[in-house]
């Protein structure tokens, strides 16, 4: 049984960090194609039918009222509020920029933790570890990120801002709330409550009109089916297991580790540089996670608050 736990454990690690960091590219594939909040809820119908169909009905109607609407108002904050403003603010805002706003997670989910549960259980080493990640990231994208920083639009700056946030309070809320037990049920229903914001944003924004010139291709196709299985059924599975076993700033790593991903994939497939403001930026980002996972606190028992399994 625990070497059933540590394997899965790892996996979701690695879809957390190396499938999310995918995430950006195949993302920029659908947004050549169809408008931003309208390709989020479609990507999350197909992974929902999906699961419907592994599930079945009889499994999906064994949950009660509550759980099914925790679910649902969690998935509106995390795949709604939480990653439609922030896909949506790319057109506009210079992804250094973003990739600043979306490096400041941990720190939200400290703050939240402390809020929503009276404890962060961060240590002085882990303030540090997330510190030096934040420099790396600002390496990562060039540094020239903070100048730009004024320059950048206001609202769509703002958007950006408040998804991480209700990124953040979503992910910790959810480790409070009663949702259901089974972990791809609890998904589907959190993906609906993703579907209805994403359309109800989409309408508001006026996006239809944009799909009446929409061309299919297979470039479109192949990332959109890559974007509904992968990164968001596995990865919000694994994700959803990573909160519920482990300290929820550890787990918010990923927004470090997604960028680099993306940047050595450009590296790999469309022939990006890697030159040595790259590598430092690696080592800072990765010495920082460690650090992250040094700093969290130990509970009185001895043991890493939430980092064992229980």
């Amino acid at each position: 049984m625990a070497t059933l736990f540590k394997l899965k454990v790892f996996l979701s690690f690695v879809s957390v960090y190396f499938i999310w960091g995918s995430n950006y590219l195949a993302t920029r594939v659908t947004l050549d194609t169809i408008p931003a909040y309208f390709s989020l809820a479609l990507r999350l119908c197909i992974a929902v039918l999906i699961i419907f169909l592994w599930l079945g009905p009889r499994k999906i109607t064994r949950v009660t009222r509550r759980q099914w609407t925790n679910a649902f108002m969690v998935g509106f904050l995390l795949h709604g509020l939480g990653t439609g403003p922030v896909v949506w603010a790319i057109y506009y805002v210079p992804t250094g920029v973003t990739a600043i706003l979306v490096a400041m997670l941990p720190v939200w989910f400290i703050l939240f933790e402390k809020l929503l549960k009276g404890n962060s259980g961060m240590g002085f080493v882990g303030w540090i570890g997330i510190a030096i990640s934040i420099a790396g990231s600002l390496i990562l994208m060039g540094g020239t990120s903070i100048s730009t920083l004024a320059s950048a639009p206001l609202i769509p700056f703002l958007m950006i801002f408040f998804a991480c946030m209700c990124w953040a309070f979503g992910s910790i809320w959810s480790t409070i709330l009663e949702t259901p037990p089974d972990n791809l049920t609890n998904v589907l229903f959190q993906m609906a409550g993703g579907i209805f914001c994403n359309l109800l944003l989409s309408l508001l924004m006026g996006e239809w009109q944009d799909l009446k010139t929409v061309t299919l291709n297979f470039e479109f196709l192949f990332a959109m089916l890559y974007l509904s299985i992968f990164c968001s059924l596995f990865v919000f599975a694994a994700y959803n297991f990573l909160l519920a076993n482990f300290n929820s700033t550890l787990v918010s790593t990923h927004s470090y580790i997604n960028p680099l991903v993306a940047v050595f994939l450009g590296w790999i497939y469309i022939d990006e540089a890697i030159d040595a403001r790259v590598m430092l930026a690696s080592v800072m980002i990765l010495g920082g996670v460690v650090c992250i996972r040094m700093g969290i606190k130990k509970t009185r028992g001895g043991q890493t608050s939430k980092w064992c399994y229980h």
